[in-house]
């Protein structure tokens, strides 16, 4: 059975999806690998490195002894053919909590007379998977530094490129980027580890 997990996106991030604009999404690392394209020989247990594009952890020294240290790859957190259910902002239609509408397109999703102006928009946090209009299928993952993004990776972001070249266009996208990750310390500058994901809009899953 595939792995069902939620995931957030904005409301200009679901638009993206929604259009077939966005089909990548890049997820901070955590915790961020403290070596990077190496395995050390100096590191210490639990410590972590991205090395060819995946994620080792210093698992423990053989026989405790300090320069007999064992890697392993660890598991991705995102893998090819997990299913994403997405989680946007969302409001309430009705006292009974049946309806919901989203924030991302709320012409078609809230326009029932009276109950458009009930509550304010919630976060997608909370949004509870049997109300979910949207699910991805992973198609590729890849671990690497976020300022490896490629102008094609950025069109797949769901950024209309322009024509003032590569450089304009990466501002474009980190100044998005830094309005979610800077205040959780992992802005643009940092050049933070990422899993870069390809998806994938597919049918809601039947049960």
């Amino acid at each position: 059975m595939k792995k069902e997990r939620p995931m957030m996106f904005t409301a200009e991030s679901v638009r993206g999806i929604l259009d077939g604009s966005k089909t990548q999404t890049r997820r901070p690392i955590k915790p961020q690998p403290v070596y990077y394209e190496t395995l050390s020989a100096e590191a210490s247990p639990a410590e972590t490195a991205i090395f060819e594009g995946e994620i080792w952890e210093c698992s423990q020294y053989s026989n405790n002894v300090p320069d007999s240290i064992k890697w392993r790859k660890q598991k991705p957190k995102y893998q090819v053919g997990d299913l994403i259910w997405v989680r946007e902002s969302f409001k309430y239609m009705n006292l009974e909590k049946t309806v919901v509408g989203f924030a991302a397109s709320p012409d078609e999703t809230c326009n029932d007379g009276r109950f458009i102006r009930l509550g304010h928009w919630k976060s997608p946090r909370y949004l509870p998977k049997r109300f979910a209009r949207l699910w991805l299928e992973i198609t590729r993952t890849r671990d690497e530094r976020l300022q490896d993004i490629s102008e094609g990776d950025i069109k797949a972001e769901g950024i209309n490129l322009r024509n003032d070249g590569f450089v304009v266009n990466q501002i474009r996208f980190y100044g998005i980027w830094d309005a979610i990750n800077k205040e959780r310390g992992f802005g643009w500058d940092s050049n933070p580890v990422v899993s870069a994901i390809e998806f994938k809009k597919i049918e809601a899953p039947t049960r």
